[in-house]
């Protein structure tokens, strides 16, 4: 089992190195399966990100490696494991291929403080639900023509939902909130954003898999939108679905999946991902 984790480590940071979210898919991720209830208090998690998109329109190429810190501790009632309270900074390299151009560097760094809220915990089920606030920091690269990231600051809500009967489980999030500020290098601003039903679903196979369905819409530049010259944008729109997956290696190490393929897009090139997430709590 070691070897298998050592293994599965360096493939993780081979690939890392070999692609290290570019700015078409900033901010855009799947939802994964089995994230399960949040660790015990004082919990911190680590999370390795490594994701590809291939937008078929334009010929280009997105590949992503990112680390996330997860740290959770006691939240409101004092109550062991009622609720929680999680905060995390996220931290991508992004790298694109786009006709003969090409560049990397890093993208959108990400701060997040959740709420967690347990209302039933056990063998058969189990279903929690959180709120989040994400704050999007200005620290995009731009290289050879290519842009990873953005250079404005952008704040988004979220709600989030997981339920599991039996073998049977649902992570979703049933609507996140976002607006985008004004980029200070291109003068574009993103303004509001919406995600319905961003989730997944799936079954427990054996003692430790569990597979399922990706599906979600996406919708960009509703209100408050605006290009260079301050003309409004037109709405963005992403419906995707793919299959997922959760590998429970260990008591306290996971390895998700999760892939998407776009089946209707608006205002952003068609295309299909793979994203994976290697998610280790230190207990």
């Amino acid at each position: 089992m070691r070897r298998s984790i050592i293994l599965l480590f360096g493939l993780f940071f081979f690939l890392g190195s070999l692609v290290p979210c570019a700015w078409a898919q900033t901010g855009f991720n799947p939802e994964f399966l089995g994230n399960g209830a949040p660790g015990p208090y004082g919990g911190l998690c680590a999370k390795y990100f490594a994701s590809y998109f291939n937008q078929n329109g334009i010929n280009a190429h997105d590949a992503e490696t990112a680390l996330e810190l997860e740290y959770f501790s006691e939240g409101f009632t004092g109550a062991d494991r009622k609720d929680q309270l999680l905060f995390l900074i996220h931290a991508p390299l992004g790298y694109r291929w786009e006709g003969s151009k090409s560049g990397g560097g890093l993208g959108t760094v990400s701060l997040l403080a959740s709420h967690f809220w347990h209302l039933v915990e056990g063998d058969r089920a189990n279903v929690w639900f959180d709120n989040g606030l994400v704050v999007g920091l200005p620290t995009a690269t731009q290289r050879e023509g290519i842009r990873i990231g953005g250079n404005s600051f952008s704040v988004s809500w979220y709600q989030e939902m997981f339920l599991q009967w039996g073998k049977w489980s649902v992570s979703i999030v049933p609507v996140s909130v976002g607006w985008g500020f004004k980029d200070y290098r291109t003068d574009e601003r993103g303004g509001l954003a919406l995600s319905v039903a961003n989730g997944v679903v799936g079954r427990k196979i054996g003692e430790r898999t569990n597979l399922g369905l990706n599906f979600g819409l996406h919708l960009g530049h509703l209100v408050g939108s605006e290009d260079a010259a301050g003309n409004s944008l037109g709405t963005a729109r992403r419906i995707y679905v793919g299959p997922a997956g959760n590998v429970k290696i260990k008591e306290n190490l996971f390895l998700q999946f999760g892939t998407v393929v776009d089946l209707n897009t608006k205002g952003t090139e068609r295309g299909q991902g793979l994203f994976l997430a290697l998610w280790h709590h230190f207990l």
